[in-house]
């Protein structure tokens, strides 16, 4: 039997399913984070093949009315959309089974819920395109207006993404390609709840244009064509209602924002802000605080900034649950309109948001936006304290001391917080900004934004610029604690950037050892930790998995296996001053609850030098106290407060005037909120060791700063005064000043509540 030969139609069709279903997966599988079966990968392969497809569907379309003139428009709509899904299904098809064979032959993520984020993400775009495509192939022949109608959809998504971008909620008629979860690193994998109304939507628009055009094309006479019409009617109807109806979400329509601010009934009106909130009483009992910290932070950018905002900002404040629902992201802010939970409202967050909210008053360059090196550097910045002094920025001296530091031309660019880990980029970025307005003002700051390039604000290219705030973190003084926290913070092996994670949002089908490790000890497995712990040790030989080691054989009570395991780690070569410290500390917790006396003494002798914690050298003082150091072995193998409460009472009536005993009393046996007493016991702890003023003045700021967010003005102009006869470096100063005149602030103005 002859065989007939494939038409160039056929080849061309075959060709554009490979191209859409095979090519474009394989050329993702080299770009992270589109190589696996995430947002990222599905956003983008179902834009393409939607946009291919529908091109594909007009063809089909026009093909079938030219071949058939004779046969009835709706069997030939029909036909031409059948044969669409026919053509269409194999890509999409061909591309999830090459993402699935390439996660099992090499990345083993977990793709169960990317699998569902899949199929609905692309079935119902692909089912409109292909609709879409039939319905004006065979209403024209103008290959402009056949692209037109799909432009016009894409430009409506992008639309409401700007809307969303703008007024802060996700709503179901984002429909194209729904909430950009792309574009959100801290998205859980999955499908949200919107997004199934989103697909519902899409396919809502799908059937209006099937049936408007169903209506137009067939014939007056035809049986068919007054249901079309009343079908157009009614998607018409449903379409343009929920709409309206879902758009006074995001300001848009009659009533503006009033569905969103009557899900949120709490109201509150303040000199500057509108205030709206959920009526739980939690949130009830803070948000006169929460008003009295907006207005201190607006207070602040007045004083710094040479702007004065005048329109009113809204914020909304509700727990974390119901501001993910709503707009599908922690604590942000957009154009004068701040989304945030009490806790974070009550603290630096919301200046941090509130510079967000006023960023549009700078006149910002429009693809600012773009750049958030730039823009969430000047947010964390104030937060942080980075543009304020030299002392703000230990942890990133130590992460440059430690060469963990990211170039500045790495988080400043346009996919900088991709390419480095978010959190590293928020501090490295922040510092970054505040380098800058401590050398050459915040003006050219300003300048920068409204530019976007260095070289003509500063002179300098942004590679001379890093060099440049490279110098400047030589300069910053920095202690044992400044490289714990730069190692956690910066530490690429800990941390990870988005871009180069196995399996971003999904997760890994193969564990991590790292992470079985970690989840055996927070069971409380702690043999079967200690085993994963050795595992991993076997592989990098790695300091800090013989120092977990210990910690399991601790909670076993193998107090000698432990100590000679810390021994191992302590001989590791090349180790950190600050990871020999964290050692030595266990090693002396481990030789105080043995009551090793010997050996205690050895180690307690060459330690001098070594550059530890404060409630470490503390500890280190109660044990070579011979009166003192059997009730701190006792203390430290309680684990209840009453214990330590009563052995910390103990150990004052031992040694009234230690400065160990005194520590003690106040960190374990005193009320945390201080009374006279507390404020009184932290002074003369300071008085006895001002080596430790430091570690003081820490407690007490934070002291500080609960008092006047509770409107205890009296009580926080006690424990300022206590602040302010300590030895203070300039940030503690500059940190006391400011929360005490927030106080006078708050005291003052009255802000005009009601």
């Amino acid at each position: 039997m002859e065989m007939r030969p494939v038409s160039s139609e056929v080849r061309a069709r075959l060709a554009l399913t490979a191209g859409l279903g095979v090519l474009v997966p394989v050329a993702c599988l080299a770009v992270p984070p589109f190589h696996v079966l995430g947002h990222e990968f599905t956003a983008l392969f179902s834009a393409v093949t939607a946009c291919g497809l529908y091109l594909q569907a007009v063809s089909i379309a026009r093909r079938s009315r030219a071949t058939s003139p004779t046969q009835g428009t709706l069997e030939l709509l029909v036909i031409a959309l059948h044969r669409s899904l026919v053509w269409a299904l194999p890509s999409g098809i061909a591309g999830f089974c090459v993402m699935l064979t390439a996660n099992a032959l090499r990345f083993g993520c977990d793709v169960g819920k990317g699998v569902a984020f899949f199929w609905v993400t692309w079935l119902p775009l692909t089912l409109v395109a292909c609709a879409i495509g039939v319905v004006i192939g065979f209403s024209t022949d103008r290959r402009s207006a056949s692209l037109g109608l799909m432009g016009l959809a894409i430009c409506w998504t992008i639309v409401q993404d700007v809307m969303q971008g703008a007024f802060g909620p996700h709503t179901p008629v984002d429909f194209f390609l729904g909430s950009l979860l792309a574009l959100l690193q801290r998205a859980q994998a999955g499908v949200p709840e919107v997004h199934l109304w989103q697909r519902c939507y899409l396919l809502l628009f799908g059937f209006l244009v099937w049936n408007v055009n169903l209506w137009r094309c067939l014939p007056n006479d035809h049986p068919l064509r007054p249901v079309a019409r009343v079908r157009a009617i009614l998607a018409l109807a449903l379409f343009v209602g929920i709409g309206a109806h879902q758009g006074t979400y995001v300001g848009v329509g009659w009533w503006g924002h009033g569905r969103l601010e009557r899900s949120l009934p709490g109201t509150l009106r303040t000199e500057h802000f509108d205030l709206f909130y959920q009526p739980a009483p939690y949130i009830s009992r803070q948000i006169r605080a929460v008003a009295r910290r907006a207005e201190w932070s607006r207070h602040q950018l007045a004083r710094h900034w040479p702007i004065r905002p005048t329109e009113r900002v809204r914020i909304y404040v509700m727990d974390q649950e119901h501001l993910v629902a709503l707009t599908g992201m922690t604590p942000h802010a957009n154009v004068r309109t701040i989304f945030i939970t009490p806790w974070a409202a009550t603290s630096n967050v919301l200046l941090h948001e509130l510079v967000h909210a006023f960023t549009i008053d700078l006149e910002p360059h429009p693809f600012v936006i773009f750049s958030r090196g730039l823009s969430e550097g000047l947010a964390h910045a104030h937060e942080r304290d980075y543009l304020l002094a030299r002392e703000a920025h230990t942890a990133q001296a130590a992460a440059l001391e430690a060469r963990s530091l990211p170039p500045a031309r790495q988080f400043m660019g346009a996919a900088g917080f991709w390419k480095v880990e978010e959190g590293q980029a928020y501090e490295a970025a922040g510092s970054f900004v505040g380098f800058l307005v401590l050398k050459y003002g915040i003006q050219k700051l300003f300048a920068l934004y409204r530019g976007l390039e260095f070289a003509p604000v500063y002179g300098r290219s942004i590679d001379e610029l890093d060099q440049e705030w490279r110098a400047f973190l030589r300069e910053v003084p920095r202690d044992a604690i400044d490289r714990i926290q730069a190692s956690r913070v910066f530490d690429g092996s800990f941390r990870p950037s988005f871009t180069s994670r196995p399996c971003p949002k999904l997760g890994s089908g193969r564990e991590d050892p790292e992470v079985v490790a970690e989840r055996l000890w927070d069971q409380e497995a702690w043999a079967e930790a200690l085993a994963a712990f050795e595992e991993l040790h076997r592989g990098d030989g790695k300091a800090r998995w013989l120092r977990a080691q210990a910690g399991c054989l601790e909670k076993l009570n193998r107090l000698s296996d432990a100590v000679a395991t810390l021994d191992r780690a302590l001989k590791v070569p090349d180790l950190p001053a600050h990871e020999r410290s964290t050692l030595l500390a266990q090693k002396i917790r481990c030789l105080a609850r043995t009551r090793r006396w010997a050996d205690l003494d050895a180690v307690l002798q060459g330690r001098e030098s070594i550059d530890l914690a404060v409630e470490d050298r503390m500890i280190g003082l109660a044990l070579k106290d011979p009166k003192l150091r059997d009730r701190m072995a006792e203390a430290l193998n309680a684990n209840d407060h009453e214990t330590r409460r009563t052995v910390a009472e103990e150990l004052l009536r031992l040694r009234p005037d230690s400065v160990a005993s005194l520590y003690f009393h106040a960190t374990w046996a005193l009320p945390y909120s201080l009374d006279d007493r507390g404020l009184a016991a932290w002074k003369q702890i300071a008085d006895l060791a001002p080596e430790h003023a430091g570690k003081v003045a820490e407690h007490l700021m934070g002291q500080l700063e609960r008092s006047v967010t509770a409107a205890e003005y009296d009580r926080a102009a006690r424990v300022g005064k206590v602040l302010g006869g300590l030895s203070l470096n300039p940030l503690f100063v500059l940190r006391m000043r400011r929360e005490l005149d927030r106080a006078d602030f708050e005291r003052s103005v009255r802000l005009g509540l009601r």
